[in-house]
């Protein structure tokens, strides 16, 4: 085989991978129609936020609903003196009903009552306040 022949059969070949590369890119930078668009980021409801937002976090009467999966005339009840014992915490901003979530979460504490419960799993924050608490009521004996 002379040296022309071989430059041709050379530049064939080039020519066929760079049409391959080519086709590979096309592939590439089109989306599949069988794969699914990448998930984006999830967004959290209002019953999820309440528990891992800052606790001077204020929300509104749509969220707080949301949040205790509760309707909102629920909520104004609630926040009406005749609840009683059972009274929302509020603040009243521009006329507005508003709810700072540590009060809520506090309030959803102590609302609560245990049925059945089964030993948790303490983390090592809580087992240290648990240990100050214990030891104030062993001082305080």
């Amino acid at each position: 085989m002379d040296i022309s022949t071989r430059i041709s059969t050379l530049a064939q070949t080039l020519s066929e991978g760079a049409d391959a590369l080519r086709q590979v890119a096309r592939e590439v930078e089109a989306p599949s129609p069988s794969a699914g668009t990448a998930p984006g980021p999830v967004e959290l409801t209002w019953r999820e936020r309440l528990w891992i937002c800052p606790a001077e976090t204020r929300v509104g009467v749509e969220e707080l609903a949301e949040a205790l999966g509760k309707s909102r005339s629920w909520i104004y009840k609630r926040t009406q003196a005749s609840a009683g014992d059972g009274m929302l915490p509020f603040r009243r901003l521009h006329g507005e009903l508003t709810f700072r979530v540590g009060e809520i979460r506090s309030w959803l504490a102590q609302e609560e009552v245990v049925v059945s419960s089964l030993p948790m799993e303490t983390t090592a924050a809580e087992a240290r306040i648990i240990g100050r608490i214990g030891k104030k009521e062993v001082d305080a004996a």
